[in-house]
């Protein structure tokens, strides 16, 4: 009766303690997934921080992209109707009557 005893009080610490450990490891676990949850939605917000940034950024950069082509058509209109005035001062050795742009400042 005492060796069965002492046989159950064995079985249940060794079961005791198997799922002890098992709880254990568990909770440790758990605190790591926590940490990289935690880690990882840090990481999201910077990263979304950074998105909104670059999107206003390229934004700004449209706005000044799209002044330069308005500017860069102004001077090819410009150079167009100063290259037909130089091309008419040439065949006729008088100035045309075509409007010039203002020289630039």
């Amino acid at each position: 009766m005492g060796r069965v005893i002492a046989a159950v009080v064995v079985v249940a610490t060794i079961t005791g303690g198997i799922f002890y450990w098992n709880w254990y490891t568990q909770g440790e676990e758990y605190k790591k997934d926590q940490q990289q949850i935690t880690q990882l939605q840090q990481q999201a917000d910077t990263l979304k921080q950074q998105s909104a940034a670059l999107q206003a950024e390229n934004e700004r950069l449209k706005s000044e992209l799209d002044k330069v082509q308005a500017e860069q058509a102004n001077l090819a209109a410009q150079n167009d109707a100063l290259n037909k005035a130089i091309a008419g001062y040439k065949a006729t050795g008088k100035m045309p009557d075509v409007k010039l742009p203002y020289p630039p400042k």
